[in-house]
C-alpha cells in the first residue's frame, strides 16, 4: 500500500504544538485534499515537463498571439523585435522580422507600436526569429489603432520588407 505524510489541518505546515503529521493512504485521497497537496507545490502538473502529458490530461495549449499578427515582442535578455507572429504549440516565429535597435520615441514602446517606425527608429532585418513562448515577456499589437478606421502604423515598413 502506498502511503504519504499529511499535515493535520489545526497546526502549522512544518508541525508544532498542534500540528501532527498523520499517515493515509494515497489512493483515499479526496479531490480537496489533492487540491491542498497540489498547491503546496505551486499547482504543478507533471503534465508540463518535457512536453509529455505525465498525467494522462492533455493540457490546454498556450496561444500568444493569433498567428499573422503584426507584433512588437519583448523577449527575454532585452531582446525587442517586430514581425509577424505565427506559433506551432510552444515556440512563437517572428517572420518579416526585424530588431529594434533604438525606439526613437519620446512616449516609449507604446509610441512605437502606434505610430509605427519614426524617423530616429533603428530597425536591423533579421531572418526569421524563433523562441519558446516562455522566453516572452510582452507581446504589443501594432494594428491596435486599426480598429477605429486608422492606417496600419506599420504597412510601409512590412509592404516593403
Amino acid at each position: 500500500m502506498k502511503w504519504m505524510a499529511k499535515i493535520d489541518q489545526n497546526g502549522p505546515l512544518y508541525g508544532g504544538p498542534q500540528g501532527r503529521i498523520i499517515k493515509m493512504s494515497i489512493d483515499s485521497l479526496t479531490i480537496g485534499e489533492a487540491k491542498k497537496i497540489s498547491a503546496m507545490f505551486g499547482g504543478y502538473n507533471a503534465g508540463q515537463a518535457g512536453g509529455g502529458s505525465g498525467s494522462g490530461v492533455e493540457m490546454p495549449k498556450n496561444v500568444l498571439a493569433p498567428n499573422g499578427q503584426k507584433v512588437i515582442a519583448v523577449l527575454q535578455r532585452g531582446h525587442v523585435a517586430v514581425g509577424i507572429y505565427w506559433q506551432d504549440d510552444q515556440i512563437g516565429y517572428l517572420k518579416n522580422a526585424a530588431i529594434i535597435r533604438r525606439w526613437g520615441t519620446t512616449d516609449g514602446l507604446g509610441e512605437l507600436a502606434m505610430k509605427g517606425p519614426l524617423p530616429e527608429t533603428k530597425l536591423d532585418k533579421c531572418p526569421d526569429i524563433s523562441f519558446h513562448i516562455r522566453e516572452v515577456i510582452m507581446l504589443m499589437n501594432t494594428t491596435a489603432n486599426t480598429h477605429k478606421g486608422g492606417p496600419h502604423a506599420w504597412r510601409e515598413y512590412f509592404d516593403n520588407y
